[in-house]
């Protein structure tokens, strides 16, 4: 296993494989989301699309404004 690289003053997100791993299937609570990032950026329609090209899914353009997607192995994220 690779060890994690440390950036001086820098956030570490660390993720491992779960056994008989259950995609979600937000906002279903029989299954729950297992991780959930907001992510602000400066351009929202750009960055749409580049998690769009990289394999997301837009699952709710919510009120506020801010994109909810789910990656391709189901957790979700927003953009905003």
């Amino acid at each position: 296993m690779r060890q994690p690289e440390h950036v001086d003053g820098g956030l570490i997100y660390a993720f491992q494989r779960a056994e008989n791993f259950k995609r979600p299937h937000w906002p279903d609570p029989a299954r729950p989301k297992q991780s959930h990032l907001d992510i602000d950026v400066p351009d929202r329609d750009q960055a749409r699309d580049a998690v769009l090209s990289l394999g997301a899914t837009l699952l709710h353009d919510d009120e506020r404004g801010w994109l909810v997607f789910a990656d391709p192995a189901g957790h979700s994220f927003c953009l905003l």
